[in-house]
């Protein structure tokens, strides 16, 4: 009898989990902090202008408090740039 082994990547076993886990949402603030680190590594001094984060931290926080919310807006942004 042959025996085969399936190694799974991380995310696939992560979307296979049952279990959910809840995060509450963030603040315009947190969220700031977190899209500033990403944009530091992310894009070359004065692409961004600088109302840029504070912005979309700030709809993301009123309309869902998702960072990942909050990062696509960054994204959408810095395409636009």
């Amino acid at each position: 009898m042959i025996s085969r082994f399936v190694i799974l990547n991380a995310r696939v076993k992560d979307s296979l989990c049952d279990e959910e886990i809840h995060f509450p949402p963030y603040d315009a603030n947190q969220l700031r902090n977190i899209l500033k680190q990403r944009a530091e590594k992310a894009f070359r001094d004065g692409i961004l202008d600088g109302d840029t984060i504070p912005l979309c931290s700030a709809f993301s926080a009123e309309e869902s408090g998702s960072a990942r919310q909050a990062l696509k807006l960054l994204y959408k942004a810095g395409d636009l740039a």
